[in-house]
């Protein structure tokens, strides 16, 4: 079943979307659809201050919505990159003005 969050946004913004993460484990956030009005500009994996071996950290998407942006969404899942199975939990973010 899939999460959704709905999420304001303005025309022009850029948003940080932060998601715990835990690539040890083989597991990491992928982007499986999004609008063509959402562009991804970034992203980057921030570690906790205190690193041990099989920590997590945060994975980090930075979106960026066009003067002209109304809404949209992106859908992320939580998987392994050799895994083809279906996703269990997908989340939908709808991006809305």
């Amino acid at each position: 079943m899939t999460q959704e969050y709905n999420i304001r946004v303005g025309p022009g913004d850029e948003y940080r979307l932060a998601l715990s993460s835990n690539p040890t484990t083989g597991y990491s956030w992928k982007i499986l659809e999004q609008t063509d009005n959402i562009q991804l500009v970034g992203e980057d994996f921030v570690l906790p201050r205190r690193v041990a071996p099989g920590t997590g950290g945060t994975q980090v998407f930075i979106f960026y919505f066009a003067p002209n942006f109304k809404h949209g969404y992106v859908e992320l899942a939580n998987i392994r990159s050799w895994e083809t199975s279906t996703p269990i939990h997908p989340h939908k973010y709808n991006f809305y003005i």
